[in-house]
């Protein structure tokens, strides 16, 4: 297999990191990028980190679900040893193609820094096993064969129930490992599925196989993971008005710029969630002198003694996590994706009191494509290495109007000799209703005619129209390949091999979207 860089796109994360007018500075304290100087200066800012209480918990739970050696290499984290820091939601099948490139570009990243600043930098993947929304996880696509395989089949489980720790009944993960091994005859994910209780454990499973002990990968729904970060919960329940206040100061700034921005603030919400009976998460928010989650209630003091005790039952929210992140590791930076990016430049006037947040980096991002030339496409008027692929209809009939122009020209042709006939008919008729709901059927027959010269050409050019349906599909047919295409489905048609290959072939500080050519 050959892999080869044809061209290159606009990155997604390119509003947030591309040089625009206006100091955006402020909205990233701890920088923008990867140069020497930044990461020396947050090296700096480290020197006064200290593993939380705890730590040493969450290197046994890594040492018996990962291994001696991820054990020992998250010791020397909590001995002080930077992390390139990331993460995403425990997505059935390890998620899209973005969710590897996110956790590359930490592995790469963090290689890099190690060579660069001459001491030990790892990376360290953060499942977000607390997240609720498994309708936007539970799927896994391959979008060329029409195949959606569902994690949970027909459980709909309660929506504020975190996912990473819903179970996948071992019958389920049988059934799910027989489908994807009989339409992936290559595939390591059955082995995978049928191992792995539950979300986070497939999760867990995907990011093992691909990088090995490269990449640390802890789980926010641990219990061991949650307690580091209950100095950061209490200083969010402490000061919940002066959040609201700097956040809001923030989302103005992002705004101001330019800049898209993904979240909101309540001056009645705290940034935390907990998590009650039956596993239900809910927002901790105000409650008539204290707190609420709707079912149980603290005063200040109540819930400043829980958080202090390390009650487990706490976690964070898209706002807090990053600083949870901080506490619980030494973070050198943070790897974000564009949605990442719209709410971290919101947090800059919260990280003045919060403590300066990490430099933030964008991920890489990529679409890959078996090699050219395309001439179907070409006659379509679509160019594969500058262009997203429009809608596969489009193109199909961009393709037959310019094999077939009569198409075109007998709609033409028919349309204004249906006008015109109806015309002279209504010179001697009187009954103008009559002659509307003939043009009417006029049309409808047309119509029909026009969809059998369709089909009888479409059969003429059958094969191209194939070729160009299997390369818009491939190429991500109406957005980006990276959120449409799980690894595991782009390797069973692209080659077996294409991990490891794009590995070599990509740049993790490359600014923009690299198109890549598969032969």
């Amino acid at each position: 297999m050959t892999i080869t860089r044809s061209a290159s796109r606009r990155h997604p994360c390119a509003p947030w990191f591309e040089e625009r007018d206006g100091d955006v500075a402020e909205l990233f304290p701890g920088g923008r990028g990867a140069s020497r100087e930044t990461l020396e200066s947050r090296c700096r800012h480290l020197e006064a980190w200290k593993a939380p209480a705890g730590f040493g918990d969450l290197v046994e739970r890594v040492r018996r679900e990962q291994g001696d050696a991820a054990a020992t290499s998250l010791a020397h984290v909590g001995a002080g040893e930077p992390v390139l820091y990331t993460g995403q939601q425990p997505s059935f099948g390890g998620g899209p193609m973005f969710v590897w490139l996110k956790a590359w570009t930490a592995v790469a990243q963090a290689e890099r820094a190690t060579r660069l600043l001459g001491r030990p930098v790892r990376a360290l993947f953060w499942i977000a096993g607390d997240d609720s929304d498994l309708r936007e996880v539970r799927a896994l696509e391959d979008p060329l064969l029409r195949r959606v395989f569902d994690s949970h089949g027909a459980l709909v489980p309660d929506a504020r129930v975190p996912v990473g720790a819903l179970p996948v009944p071992f019958a389920r993960r049988d059934e799910l490992a027989r489908d994807i091994g009989a339409t992936w005859s290559a595939s390591a994910l059955p082995e995978i599925v049928r191992d792995a209780p539950d979300l986070s454990g497939i999760m867990l499973g995907c990011l093992r196989r691909w990088f090995g002990d490269r990449l640390l990968v802890v789980d926010a729904a641990w219990p061991e993971t949650r307690l580091l970060a209950r100095a950061v919960y209490r200083r969010f329940a402490r000061a919940p008005g002066a959040v609201h206040d700097a956040l809001s100061q923030g989302i103005a700034g992002a705004t101001a710029a330019g800049l898209p921005v993904s979240i909101r603030t309540w001056p009645d919400r705290l940034r935390l969630f907990h998590v009650g009976a039956q596993g239900r998460a809910r927002l901790v928010s105000d409650g008539a002198g204290g707190w609420t989650d709707g079912a149980t209630r603290w005063t200040d003091s109540d819930l400043d003694a829980a958080l202090a005790a390390g009650d487990p039952s706490f976690s964070h929210d898209v706002v807090s996590r990053p600083f949870a992140a901080e506490a619980a590791f030494p973070v050198l930076a943070h790897v974000l994706g564009p949605g990442e990016s719209s709410y971290f430049a919101c947090l800059g006037k919260l990280s003045e009191s919060m403590g300066t947040l990490a430099p933030v980096l964008p991920r890489a991002s990529a679409t890959l494509l078996p090699a050219g030339p395309w001439p179907q496409a070409a006659e379509a008027g679509w160019d594969p290495l500058h262009e997203p692929a429009p809608a596969f209809r489009r193109l199909a009939d961009a393709l037959l109007t310019a094999r077939s122009p009569e198409l075109e020209s007998r709609a033409g042709e028919w349309a204004r000799s249906r006008d015109g006939y109806l015309a002279a008919l209504a010179e001697g008729v009187g009954d103008r209703s009559a002659l509307a709901g003939l043009g009417k059927r006029l049309e409808s027959f047309e119509e029909r005619f026009r969809r059998s010269l369709v089909r009888a050409t479409e059969t003429r050019h059958r094969r191209d129209l194939e070729s160009l349906r299997r390369l818009a599909r491939i190429a991500g047919e109406g957005g980006l390949q990276e959120r449409a295409w799980s690894p595991w489905a782009l390797e069973q048609h692209l080659g077996a091999s294409l991990l490891g290959k794009l590995e070599s072939v990509l740049d993790p500080s490359d600014p923009s979207h690299a198109v890549l050519e598969v032969s």
